[in-house]
């Protein structure tokens, strides 16, 4: 009887942590984008303690590591670059990375790119995932960064397209519609800490206009 209660107890447990972590967009009301703190040890996001390695599950909003959706290409090369503008590493695993759908642009998550585990990405660094060729074998990414993924959603510079990047807090940015030129990307300015505006594509480095 006694072991029944433990088990019980633990199911409770275990279906608390799942809604807890439970995905979904969120805004601030900025022009469509919401933005990304990460969590710390003390907010109660999940997974926030650092690694034995020093790594920073969460981002930590204590000062300990950042991340956020950079820089997008929808015109041309379809990408994605993700920075990491805190001061600590970041281990991306679990995070996911999709496109809105048509109606009201909440997460594909069928069509989301899952980080796997030692997705690293080390303060000042950034991240890229690019749609890829039909015969593409392993993924290549613009700029050629140490962290290169490929993402199956296409960006639509058309119609616009809302990105998201999934985690223990949400981050949204709508992608305009037909108004980027050739060379032109929707770009954090400044860089890593701006509102989006256009800028050059400079996909694995510092946004510019």
């Amino acid at each position: 009887m006694q072991s029944s209660r433990i088990l019980l107890g633990l199911s409770f447990l275990l279906a608390g942590a799942a809604t807890a972590t439970a995905l979904g967009a969120c805004s601030d009301g900025n022009d469509g984008i919401s933005a990304y703190d990460g969590g710390s040890k003390d907010s109660g996001a999940s997974d926030a303690a650092a690694t034995t390695d020093g790594t920073v599950r969460d981002g930590g909003a204590g000062g300990s590591g950042k991340i956020t959706l950079n820089e997008i290409s929808g015109k041309g090369d379809e990408w994605v670059e993700i920075a990491n503008i805190g001061d600590a590493p970041i281990d991306l695993r679990g995070y996911s990375l999709t496109d809105g759908d048509k109606d009201g642009g909440a997460p594909k998550t069928s069509d989301a790119l899952v980080f796997p585990a030692q997705t690293i990405l080390a303060p000042g660094e950034f991240l890229v995932a690019a749609k890829q060729p039909g015969d593409a074998g392993a993924a290549t990414c613009p700029g050629k960064p140490r962290l290169c993924f490929a993402i199956t959603f296409g960006i639509s510079n058309k119609d616009g397209d809302v990105i998201h990047l999934l985690g223990p807090t949400n981050e949204a940015v709508a992608y305009p519609a037909a108004t980027l030129l050739d060379g032109e990307t929707w770009s954090r300015l400044p860089s890593g800490t701006g509102n989006f505006g256009r800028g050059k594509a400079t996909p694995n480095a510092a946004n510019s206009q």
